[in-house]
């Protein structure tokens, strides 16, 4: 367990703080093996938490229901290289402990949940009961940060039927995220909403 430490560049923070904001998981990938101490270091951020190193064949999913039934529960959870195993077993106590804030408009108290992506040989695809619950940051993709129409932006994202979001997300976690953003300043929107359409 760690306390928080010093803070991880925007645009990156900033996206965070919507996934977390609105109670998803938050998936970081690319750029070789940088996401793995990028994650580790945000979570740092974020306050008190547990870090899990998956390893290939990881089957028990006993660290997370023990940290999720602890009375204190961490404020964050981290998992490096988390798609060197299957996701839908070793780590299904976190998709439930989302699905479940979300259900019930809770995601407040629940855990940040950070996963880094590995791209090695032994890596797995993300199941589908998963990859429904996060957003992602791509280290290897450009991002354009000038010249957006905030209102476009949202639309593209969250239009019922054809929204990037909207038909990527478990619809109960969309609206969540919609909401949040929603409420975020003008300024977090531009820095964000790019980001979130590039998942």
């Amino acid at each position: 367990m760690w306390q928080r430490r010093n803070a991880v560049p925007v645009p990156s923070q900033r996206v965070g703080g919507a996934q977390g904001g609105a109670g998803l998981c938050l998936v970081m990938h690319g750029h070789l093996e940088a996401a793995r101490p990028l994650v580790e270091r945000w979570a740092q951020t974020i306050g008190k938490g547990v870090i899990i190193d998956s390893t290939v064949g990881l089957l028990d999913d006993s660290p997370f229901r023990t940290c999720l039934a602890e009375a204190m529960r961490p404020e964050v959870i981290a998992v490096l290289d988390a798609n060197l195993s299957a996701l839908d077993i070793y780590a299904r106590p976190i998709s439930d402990a989302v699905i479940d804030a979300i259900s019930r408009n809770d995601s407040g108290n629940a855990p940040a949940i950070l996963f880094s992506l590995s791209d090695s040989v032994g890596h797995l695809p993300v199941p589908k009961s998963v990859e429904r619950l996060p957003v992602g940051f791509d280290l290897d993709r450009r991002y354009e940060f000038q010249g957006i129409e905030i209102g476009d932006l949202m639309l593209r994202a969250f239009a019922p039927d054809e929204g990037l979001l909207a038909t990527k997300l478990w619809g109960p976690a969309c609206e969540r995220l919609r909401d949040y953003v929603t409420k975020l300043d003008s300024d977090t929107q531009a820095l964000v909403l790019p980001v979130l359409l590039s998942t």
